[in-house]
């Protein structure tokens, strides 16, 4: 690769995220940084203005031969989209990489940064696509006309990167590309790390004194996450075990519609809502079940965060990931998409039974083992070396 100086790595809601796909991104600078010489972030804004990131370090620890610049786009302003992707033209023309990575949220922002490097760059050079949510969800969220152009364009991205086996076969039907343009590669944690700040302190003691805690930790987005389904299942429990309460950590758009629904039900002395927190990891450890309860997912970080924090869990079994992660079953428990009465069964399942939670903790931390930083890494490595080396 001694002629392949630089790459670009388009991407979308860097500074506002702050959750699994931030993760996996990083990690993936690290690894491009040390194969190129210079590794250039074009990132688009819409969640953040540039005076929210006031005083921030925009550099965020990245390496001294990473550069990221951003630009910045107010929904409210209909020029501020014009002026923000010929900027990202221009930007990426006079950097005339070797390649771009694609990073953003969804396989429509993908398709429109595939179609921007193209015009730049012309057709001769390579772009990969990192997908790590339910790629054919997102897209079917999109108005008819996103849907028709993304489809066409995405289908022109050289490689795709999906984080679970099961969304290969599933975005290959559903965008009509060959299984062999997917590489999946699964989402990791460190373990290292995780073993350190799971024991760390924490000043809400009073909430873990004497109660028995069923803990989610996700972005507050209802469309994604059945947070409210969630919340009913809790409320049925509620009715049958004393002393148990819901830790909801994360924070997102439709954090006041899960609080109406928490007032409204009358259980907010027993459901609290944590917010964003650095460190998820130091209520996973204390907690005695952790519960995911999406309509859809590409992966679930926090699945693997939390058996790593010796928490058994529980998840909807949607696509894709959790099934995977959870080897269809024999890690935790899996309850149908939506079925609020599942739900509620298997929590007073696994609060109930002692051997069945030991069963799951220790099974799940045998697990994460296979989802290792390392073996992550390792897995990059080769594939942007394979990848980028073709002719």
């Amino acid at each position: 690769m001694e002629n392949r100086k630089e790459v670009v790595l388009l991407l979308d809601h860097w500074y506002a995220d702050q959750g699994g796909r931030k993760k996996i991104l990083i990690l993936i600078i690290d690894v491009l940084s040390n194969l190129f010489d210079e590794v250039h972030i074009f990132n688009i804004e819409t969640r953040l203005q540039s005076e929210d990131l006031k005083g921030r370090n925009l550099q965020e620890n990245l390496r001294g031969n990473v550069s990221i610049e951003t630009f910045f786009i107010n929904k409210k302003i209909p020029a501020s989209f014009f002026r923000a992707f010929f900027s990202l033209f221009r930007c990426v023309k006079k950097t005339n990489p070797v390649a771009a990575v694609l990073g953003g949220a969804g396989p429509h922002t993908n398709a429109l940064f595939a179609l921007i490097f193209r015009l730049a760059c012309g057709k001769g050079k390579k772009t990969i696509a990192i997908e790590q949510a339910n790629s054919k969800i997102i897209l079917e969220h999109q108005n008819a006309i996103i849907r028709f152009f993304t489809i066409r364009l995405f289908r022109k991205i050289d490689r795709v990167v999906v984080v679970s086996r099961e969304m290969i076969s599933g975005l290959s039907s559903f965008f009509h590309m060959s299984p062999e343009k997917f590489e999946f590669i699964y989402n990791c944690i460190d373990l290292e790390k995780i073993g350190e700040l799971k024991n760390e302190e924490i000043e809400e003691k009073e909430f873990y004194s004497g109660k028995r805690v069923i803990m989610t930790a996700c972005r507050i987005d209802i469309h994604q996450k059945d947070i409210v389904g969630l919340i009913r299942a809790f409320e049925v429990v509620l009715g049958k075990i004393t002393n148990v309460i819901l830790i909801i950590i994360g924070d997102g758009p439709d954090r006041e519609i899960v609080e109406r629904e928490i007032v409204s039900r009358g259980i907010q002395n027993s459901v609290f809502l944590f917010g964003y927190q650095q460190n998820p990891y130091k209520y996973m450890s204390r907690s005695d079940v952790f519960v995911l309860s999406s309509f859809y997912e590409g992966f679930s970080l926090a699945l693997v965060e939390a058996m790593a924090c010796g928490c058994p869990v529980i998840s909807s079994d949607c696509d894709f990931g959790p099934r995977e992660v959870l080897e269809y079953g024999k890690d935790g428990l899996l309850v149908p998409v939506g079925d609020i009465l599942a739900m509620s069964d298997a929590l007073l399942k696994m609060l109930s039974d002692k051997k069945m939670r030991d069963d799951y903790i220790t099974r799940g931390y045998a697990r994460v083992k296979y989802f290792s930083k390392e073996k992550t890494l390792e897995e990059y490595k080769n594939f942007f070396r394979k990848v980028l080396a073709d002719k």
